[in-house]
């Protein structure tokens, strides 16, 4: 390695590390960075890799220099827009049309004016409507980010998800609050979705009505999915009780292969199944119903997300507050621009509530 490599090397180092100090808030704005000297101490460099490193944050707006003082982290500009954007995945589905509706009308109330943008649940949509919001700088962001994360993973890891375009809205004044999915990040305003409670319960449901040989049918892809199936087996498993039911394919054709696989590997089916969204339960009942089975005279169905088409076709399903988070959000971005300082982030953690309906129906809790 030549010398200039070296010299590249750990300028790029030390930039990267006072990047990630601002984004934790380790070195807040108006805090004065570490001298040259402890920074050559740290990271084993010399004067000119450091104040490479610091011209560059210097000539990004995130540094000022103060002769005789030493370094600054710049405060972000003022910003007097009063547009809030609004990114989801989805508008027509899921919690998302009440949620747009209460999310709307309480920021309309507080005098903001909303941008409303879909992602299509696509990483790559998701960076290209973040980027122009960069551009064009609103007051706040408030965003359902990506979720095919595998749960359990790393989102800082995983080049496809946006957290370090969301940390730099954010350095740039730009207020986030994080829908249903924080990325692993402790430090951004959130309200979070607790899937895995949902999952939970459905199997705590199952079990007091005696029903222990149910089965989750669920699908990969989509993280919540996941922590909701794991929610599910945690429990029964814990109760000696459960099966799953993976679905590779789509719509009632992947469920009914699935659910002949399954069939064909054991002593039957279930007498009960949870499903990780609603889509599954009816593709799922659609398939039982070919067997030759009735529901819920045969067999007990429960969905997940309280969608419409479940209201309508009589689905016990969970259902979280759409309205509520709408509404909430607004709140929680007011607070985050009124200027006040913040002693600790905001994290909300909601649990759905299961609402029982005609595929559950006959069930009763047992006695035992």
């Amino acid at each position: 390695m030549q010398n200039g490599d070296v010299l590249t090397s750990k300028n790029a180092r030390i930039y990267a590390w006072l990047r990630a100090e601002f984004e934790a808030g380790r070195i807040a704005a108006g805090e004065r960075l570490p001298s040259e000297n402890e920074l050559c101490a740290r990271f084993g460099a010399s004067r000119p890799a450091v104040r490479q490193a610091v011209a560059r944050l210097a000539h990004e707006g995130a540094v000022r220099t103060v002769r005789g003082s030493g370094s600054f982290r710049s405060e972000p500009p003022a910003n007097a827009s009063r547009d809030i954007a609004l990114v989801l995945p989805a508008l027509s589905s899921y919690i998302y049309p009440e949620l747009v509706e209460a999310a709307n009308a309480a920021l309309r109330a507080r005098g903001f004016q909303t941008l409303l943008d879909c992602t299509g649940g696509d990483p790559e949509a998701e960076r290209a409507i973040l980027r122009s919001l960069k551009v064009r700088r609103p007051a706040g962001i408030i965003v359902s980010p990506w979720q095919g994360c595998p749960a359990g993973s790393d989102p800082v890891e995983d080049a496809r998800t946006n957290l370090v375009l969301l940390r730099d809205l954010r350095s740039a004044g730009i207020a986030v609050l994080l829908l249903d999915n924080e990325l692993g990040d402790e430090t951004f305003n959130s309200i979070v979705l607790d899937d895995r409670a949902g999952g939970a319960a459905a199997a705590e449901f199952f079990l007091a009505r005696g029903l222990g040989d149910a089965a989750v049918v669920w699908k990969s892809g989509h993280a919540p999915f996941l922590s909701r199936r794991d929610g599910f087996l945690e429990r029964m498993a814990s109760a000696g009780a459960g099966n799953s039911l993976g679905v590779d394919g789509a719509g009632a054709a992947g469920v009914a292969a699935a659910l002949s696989a399954f069939a064909a590997a054991g002593s039957g089916l279930p007498r009960a199944f949870f499903c990780t969204n609603d889509e599954l339960a009816f593709s799922l009942i659609e398939a039982l119903i070919g067997r030759g089975f009735r529901v819920p005279e045969d067999i007990a169905v429960i969905g997940f997300d309280d969608s419409p088409p479940a209201r309508v076709r009589n689905l016990s399903s969970f259902a979280y507050p759409s309205r509520w988070i709408g509404t909430r959000a607004a709140e929680l971005m007011e607070e985050a621009l009124s200027g006040e300082p913040t002693r600790a982030r905001t994290r909300i953690a909601i649990e759905s509530v299961l609402v029982e309906r005609d595929s559950t129906r006959g069930f009763e809790r047992s006695e035992s």
